[in-house]
């Protein structure tokens, strides 16, 4: 990489830290969206199936939308991407003020998609141009820095986020207007404001970085298939992330049937906890990638994982719980790690090839939850769940294996391959 791009970071701070803090700001708006989409289908009056298909149409969009984006990124550069995407959420915001106030479910369901395509445009970007902004010898531990404030994001609005945005629960029309929508209002218009200040600021060459004329995205398409690297590299993310959809969705109930507590407390207690191990793990794990090569320190993580994960899988008590939640803490450096490590030597397929890996990671999302709630009617469902996540964190424990293998391999082959050079005769 030239050395304007390495040194990225120092000479272009402002810019890092206005990316990094994306990351919080989605954090956030991911907790206040899960927050507030209860209250509005208690507002419209939604079935159980409405319901669900506006959650759906959610995942859909977020799923479906993430190559387009990649291949936008490749066309515009990651800055314009990050600046469509602020766009595309205070849009979402804003179509609510609408829904309520005409009261059709219509103008929800643009809203909740229109922000979904808008967290698909932000998790690309902020993600890539991360990895792409200084050295990629530091590209992962740098990724896991900045993901260490998603956490943040969900914590604070968690914490404060329920004082402005819950009605009363016998509101009337003109409380959930004052009560939901007009905080959202303020909140689209807080992003159109973000987005000006980016707008403003100076990135480096590689944020509005396009391809050289004559080349085609196709052609990118079908490196990146041929790439045995990145398919394994997108194989394992899929998994990690199905496995963590199985983890996520268990801890709760195993919670809850260990101590008896509340289902709605419960939530509040084991998602903090949660939240905040996830948050801690990253901030370890990016100090300790300052002497621990990233891989060596992804199939320790891994391990742990599924070590813990394997407890809790047979065996349902106080220790089984402790075990479940310190999964959290371990699979904190896993998606970072993972995203770094299959993008930052692709080049000019990066932007494509991290549109590429958010989708396996909406698919491996899909994968775990269908999964999960289809055994949610059996006894011991959520043992299952957890061996499951187990069984994904050891296949990526695998691949970390696998990676350490293969560099320790080159780094013996190197020497020699330079000692033949050496002893070669002068012509």
């Amino acid at each position: 990489m030239p050395g304007e791009a390495r040194q990225s970071v120092k000479r272009y701070p402002l810019a890092f830290a206005l990316t990094v803090s994306l990351f919080a700001i989605w954090g956030g708006a991911h907790r206040i969206f899960g927050i507030v989409s209860p209250q509005f289908e208690r507002f419209f009056t939604l079935s159980y199936l409405q319901s669900s298909i506006i959650l759906l149409s959610l995942n859909v969009s977020y799923l479906l939308i993430a190559l387009p984006v990649g291949l936008f990124l490749r066309r515009f550069g990651c800055k314009l991407g990050l600046i469509s995407g602020l766009l595309f959420f205070a849009l979402g915001a804003l179509v609510l003020y609408p829904a309520v106030l005409r009261h059709q479910v219509l103008f929800h369901l643009v809203s909740v998609v229109v922000t979904g395509i808008g967290w698909a445009f932000l998790e690309v970007g902020a993600n890539t141009l991360i990895v792409r902004m200084g050295s990629p010898a530091t590209a992962i531990r740098r990724l896991n820095f900045a993901q260490c404030f998603y956490p943040v994001g969900l914590i604070v609005a968690n914490l404060f986020a329920p004082e402005f945005t819950l009605p009363p629960h016998n509101a009337e029309f003109g409380q959930f207007v004052n009560v939901i929508v007009r905080p959202y209002v303020v909140g689209g218009l807080g992003a159109l404001l973000f987005t000006l200040i980016m707008e403003s600021v100076e990135f480096p060459a590689v944020a509005n970085q396009r391809p050289p004329r004559g080349s085609r995205a196709i052609d990118d398409l079908k490196l990146l298939r041929q790439n045995t690297a990145f398919r394994n590299g997108l194989a394992a993310f899929v998994i990690y992330s199905a496995a963590v959809a199985c983890l996520w969705s268990s801890t709760i109930p195993y919670a809850r049937h260990v101590l008896g507590v509340p289902p709605a407390a419960g939530w509040v207690i084991f998602s903090m906890m949660t939240w905040c191990l996830l948050g801690a793990g990253r901030i370890v794990g990016t100090v300790l990638m300052g002497r621990i090569d990233p891989i060596r320190l992804l199939a320790v993580f891994a391990a742990f994982a599924t070590a813990l994960c394997a407890i809790p899988a047979f065996d349902h008590s106080v220790v089984g719980l402790v075990c479940l939640l310190g999964v959290s803490f371990f699979v904190s450096i896993l998606f970072p790690t993972l995203f770094a490590r299959t993008i930052k030597d692709l080049g000019p397929q990066a932007t494509i090839g991290a549109g590429v890996l958010v989708a396996g990671s909406g698919l491996g999302g899909v994968i775990g939850i269908i999964a999960q709630r289809t055994m949610a009617g059996f006894p011991g469902f959520v043992h299952v769940s957890l061996a499951l996540a187990g069984l994904g964190f050891g296949l990526v424990l695998r691949y970390a294996v696998s990676q350490n293998t293969a560099a320790r391999d080159r780094a013996e082959t190197q020497p020699d391959s330079n000692a033949k050079l050496t002893a070669q005769p002068d012509c």
